[in-house]
């Protein structure tokens, strides 16, 4: 039965099978053998049914209530959710920190609830069933997170921050465009703002404020006026991925450095004032597609030869990076030529980029659904940067494909409001041109 519990023998005698006396501040054996002495003393439930792979072993972190049947049972299935292996339904594509969810289960209702139904809709979405019991749970989330928020304190917790953030992703999957929180770049900038404030904060919480950044990154490059406090600036100047995309000769991408993404949406703000700082990021980007390019050509040139292909995960990640980089320079490339509408290598700089989206929505095809979450808002924007009707309306069909896999995003009306976004843009910059050239 589910719930047993284990021992509350360090990690190192629970592997080997034996007797650990738990002695601080290390066992005896693990003193012994001159090793280090993990996890001695804390309380482990054990799940003994429904596993693919592993022992499936959820640890309580010290914070954690005494989980009732229902928290359990959500942990099992969700561990089970965690541990599919195919790369098209891994819901870790959406942070590595979800791997670290189920030993903080009892600590919230708010995150218990939102666990549960990011549980169930991947089980819909993968068999195509049980469409009703997803909606129900994704019912019970919105409302349990409701209650949270009602609760200031309640807000400002991580559990708090990652159950909203848990339930924008179930919002996509099952939910309706019209359901609460439909603009989370800046929902997340501003529960985010209040989380990252608070004291306490251990490597989950870091972790997991870096994974919900990147949205908002997106979100302000997307829309200027999404708000961003000094706490974004705090992670930007500070963070340094573990694992960095590197290309072929091993360097690192330097488009691709947090801090430089964060700058950008800040020259968006006001493009007049930044074209040096937008022209130099521009070139850079450019190049720095030319060399992930390579990395992408070398893993398809590996699978036509047959050789030994690195996992899924190791594909997908430079396609991702990819997809940014593109995203990115299209964005400048639109910025630039507002100031230089009549530059012929810019509007051929824009017709590649786009091939090249269009090039990398076909590779990344075999990933649908979760695996390929980098793509859209690519494609968006290069539709909103293609001038041929007929590219439009190509970019259009490959994103109409993604409105079928997940109902409630409405892709094809994003790329007519990026459009419109971009207008006004160019407009009151073109306004601003004109005034300063009108006092002169």
């Amino acid at each position: 039965m589910p719930g047993v519990p284990s021992s509350r023998g360090c990690d190192a005698c629970r592997r080997q099978k034996k007797k650990c006396d738990q002695l601080k501040p290390a066992c005896t054996r693990c003193a012994r053998l001159q090793i280090p002495c993990v996890g001695s003393g804390q309380r482990r439930f054990k799940f003994k049914e429904g596993y693919s792979k592993g022992q499936g072993t959820i640890v309580l972190s010290h914070t954690a209530r005494v989980p009732s049947s229902d928290t359990i049972d959500i942990a099992r299935e969700f561990i089970e959710v965690l541990e599919v292996t195919d790369i098209r339904y891994d819901v870790t594509w959406y942070g590595p920190f979800l791997e670290n969810l189920p030993r903080r289960m009892g600590s919230s209702p708010a995150l218990d609830a939102a666990i549960g139904a990011v549980t169930s809709a991947v089980k819909t979405l993968r068999t195509h069933r049980n469409h009703q019991d997803a909606m129900g749970k994704y019912v019970k989330g919105w409302k349990a997170l409701r209650t949270c928020l009602s609760d200031p304190e309640q807000t400002k917790s991580i559990h708090t921050v990652c159950a909203i953030y848990l339930m924008m992703i179930c919002q996509s999957w099952v939910g309706r465009p019209d359901d609460h929180f439909a603009n989370h770049g800046e929902v997340l900038a501003q529960i985010l703002n209040a989380a990252v404030s608070q004291s306490g904060r251990g490597q989950f919480e870091d972790n997991m404020i870096v994974t919900l950044s990147m949205p908002v990154v997106m979100q302000s490059i997307i829309d200027p006026t999404t708000p961003l406090g000094p706490w974004f600036w705090a992670i930007a100047k500070s963070y340094e991925p573990k694992r960095p995309i590197r290309s072929t000769s091993g360097g690192g991408i330097p488009s691709l450095q947090f801090y430089v993404m964060a700058q950008i949406t800040q020259w968006l703000r006001d493009p007049g004032l930044h074209l040096v700082e937008i022209h130099t990021a521009y070139n850079q980007l450019i190049a720095d597609c030319v060399v992930m390019r390579s990395v992408l050509d070398r893993i398809v040139d590996m699978e036509i030869s047959g050789s030994p292909n690195p996992s899924a995960r190791l594909h997908t990640r430079p396609q991702a990076a990819y997809s940014m980089l593109i995203c990115l320079a299209l964005v400048l490339n639109l910025m630039t030529r507002i100031f230089d509408p009549a530059s012929l290598s810019l509007a051929d700089e824009a017709s590649d980029l786009i091939s090249e989206t269009i090039w990398l929505a076909q590779l990344a095809d075999r990933y649908r659904p979760f695996g390929v979450s980098f793509m859209p808002v690519s494609l968006v924007m290069a539709w909103t940067a293609a001038d041929d009707m007929s590219v439009k309306n190509h970019l259009q069909h490959i994103l109409v494909g993604y409105e079928a896999d997940f109902p409630a995003v409405r892709w094809v009306q994003t790329c007519h409001w990026m459009q419109n976004k971009y207008d006004d843009i160019r407009r009151s910059q073109l306004e601003a041109i004109f005034a300063a050239a009108t006092c002169q």
